[in-house]
């Protein structure tokens, strides 16, 4: 259930029919996120629950929840340094730092976050660094 339900939310707000300023549309995705969470937190790995903490951020973004997606970032970090490394993971979480930081209007901790993500990335193999490049793409660059 959960990993459906991760699925149907990641479509989701990828989905240009999702209106970003509709009250239902923002309170279903952000709930149906907040429940995969808790799903993926009960049943699955830690590698589950750092993903799903992915996922809100994500949603938190599309929705302009730029603190909201700040709390759940950190979170997600935490998890990856309690249990393990995953540089792939964090470069993705540090794409959405660096876009939350810039709704949030910190513009150079927003660069600073992005340059990390870059620096991250530079060890991916090239399929890997190439959805990297389509995901950052999405992130405004700050100047």
């Amino acid at each position: 259930m959960a990993a459906a339900l991760n699925n149907t939310v990641s479509k989701l707000i990828e989905d240009a029919r999702l209106e970003v300023d509709d009250p239902f549309h923002k309170q279903v995705t952000i709930d149906a996120a907040l429940v995969c969470k808790q799903l993926w937190l009960q049943c699955g790995t830690w590698l589950n629950h750092e993903r799903s903490l992915y996922l809100c951020a994500l949603v938190f973004n599309r929705f302009s929840e730029w603190t909201l997606a700040m709390e759940v970032i950190k979170e997600a970090v935490n998890v990856i340094a309690t249990n393990g490394s995953e540089e792939v993971d964090k470069a993705f979480l540090l794409l959405e730092y660096s876009k939350a930081q810039q709704g949030l209007g910190n513009l150079d901790l927003a660069k600073q976050k992005l340059d990390e993500a870059d620096q991250i990335a530079t060890d991916f193999d090239p399929s890997l660094y190439q959805w990297f490049s389509a995901r950052r793409a999405k992130v405004v660059s700050p100047e």
